[in-house]
């Protein structure tokens, strides 16, 4: 898949409001399978868009190993609907 085309699809997941329902779903597959909260949130991005979780990783949002950067991780993550 071509750089375009990730951003389209990744602007299309947005546009549809679905972004925050594919996140939030694949947030609790994840934890509910023994994830931290941290763990998952950052896997469930993984697994819905992965360029932009790429763009997380290694910020203040970045919750992985961190479950105390959770808030931080939702006001970047979900304000990107916005």
């Amino acid at each position: 898949m071509s750089t375009a085309e990730t951003q389209e699809s990744a602007s299309e997941k947005n546009s549809e409001s679905g972004f925050s329902t594919a996140i939030y779903t694949a947030f609790i597959k994840y934890v509910t399978s023994g994830q931290r909260s941290g763990q998952a949130w950052m896997n469930a991005l993984f697994e819905v868009d992965p360029p932009y979780h790429e763009t997380i990783v290694n910020t203040d949002a970045d919750c992985f190993y961190n479950d105390q950067k959770i808030d931080a991780f939702k006001r970047v993550v979900f304000s990107k609907e916005e």
